[in-house]
């Protein structure tokens, strides 16, 4: 579910036009054709999808964008950086090992759209969406068992393509979260922080439980430090109808950390998707005893903490559906005492993973005392 875009699509025709003249230079007579925002945007960006027309050397050529712009005001997270994006996108398609979009342009500029914005090719593709979610409906159902192991299988292969990206050859450091500590310490904080500013002076016990039980149960190991696809699961895959990958999609929460913080939001997100709304596991959906153990058989990364990424996994989802209730009340789809802020999917398995009580209702009183 996507908020109503507030962009005023024809207003954005006339100046992206005049932008792409300046950038599709070997073409003439270039003139955006369509423009549209996607069914399935989400609430973290403003996303375009835009069809160009131009001749090229006699011939007319067609381009299929998508433009991402710089969110206008707050958003999903507390800060958005469409510069990072674009350095992944940059980094991961020059290497030519994860298959991601080709980005084109970048403007920073917010004069010509009212928001820094980029441009990079459309990839053809199925996504396995969250609404409703695929492991209920729509054509990852349609498959034959074997054919969904399949798309899960490729995913999990890509994901440790992205964790074997060498970091050592791309600058990506501006992805490493401030503050002090290794970056499982500076991960914590991130999300506490994120925590006390989604919540807006409400009391999430379920979120608070498991902000104590992170920081006593962390690993105390060393860690490989990884790029983080951040948010991995099947919906930012556009999956091929060979079933083969062909583009991983969304780098919001990117991030340089342990490979294992994706590896637990991927399984978390799954059981989101199963137990989470009382759906059965379909028949070929590898299990997470599998999905681990593939994982680590690709990747070759340790997986004995696992049970704790999941458990962050949860929580970093519990706070993320904490602040998407607040923008859904904020914007009148939902009634301020909405009992998703605290009763949803995630944050009944966050309780469930550190071994709290259910999460009660809407009605809590009391002040975060983080901040």
């Amino acid at each position: 579910m996507a908020l109503v875009p507030s962009t005023d699509l024809d207003r954005l025709r006339d100046p992206l036009t005049a932008w792409l003249r300046d950038r599709w230079t070997e073409a003439a007579d270039t003139a955006v054709t369509g423009i549209d925002v996607p069914g399935s945007a989400g609430f973290s960006n403003e996303t375009l999808m835009v069809e160009v027309t131009g001749t090229v050397a006699g011939t007319e050529r067609t381009l299929q964008l998508v433009v991402r712009l710089q969110q206008s005001g707050p958003g999903l997270f507390p800060s958005y950086r469409l510069d990072q994006q674009w350095d992944i996108l940059e980094a991961l398609h020059r290497d030519g090992v994860v298959p991601v979009p080709r980005p084109l342009w970048r403007e920073d500029d917010p004069g010509v759209l009212g928001a820094p914005f980029y441009a990079m090719e459309r990839v053809q593709g199925r996504a396995a969406l969250d609404d409703p979610p695929y492991t209920a409906a729509g054509w990852f159902i349609d498959l034959e068992p074997g054919d969904r192991a399949t798309v899960i299988l490729n995913g999990l292969d890509t994901m440790a393509r992205v964790h074997a990206t060498d970091l050592d050859r791309y600058d990506l450091s501006s992805l490493r979260r401030p503050g002090i500590g290794d970056p499982l310490d500076r991960e914590i904080a991130y999300y506490e922080q994120f925590y006390a500013w989604a919540a807006q002076g409400r009391l999430h016990p379920t979120v608070e439980g498991a902000l104590t039980w992170i920081r006593e149960h962390r690993p105390t190991d060393s860690e490989p430090v990884v790029l983080c696809w951040g948010d991995a699961r099947p919906a930012n895959l556009l999956v091929r109808e060979d079933l083969s990958v062909a583009a991983v999609l969304d780098w919001e929460m990117a991030t340089l950390a342990s490979p294992l913080l994706d590896l637990g939001w991927w399984v978390f997100m799954q059981r989101h998707h199963t137990d989470g709304y009382g759906i059965p596991a379909p028949h070929g959906l590898p299990d997470r005893d599998k999905t681990i153990a593939h994982y680590r058989r690709v990747s070759g990364h340790d997986t004995t903490a696992i049970d704790y990424y999941e458990a962050f996994a949860a929580l970093r989802g519990a706070i993320i559906m904490l602040r998407l209730a607040t923008m859904m009340i904020e914007s009148g789809i939902l009634p301020d005492d909405a009992d998703l802020l605290y009763n949803n999917p995630g944050s009944r398995i966050l309780a469930e993973l550190t071994g709290q009580p259910p999460p009660a209702g809407a009605g809590l009183t009391g002040h975060i005392g983080r901040g």
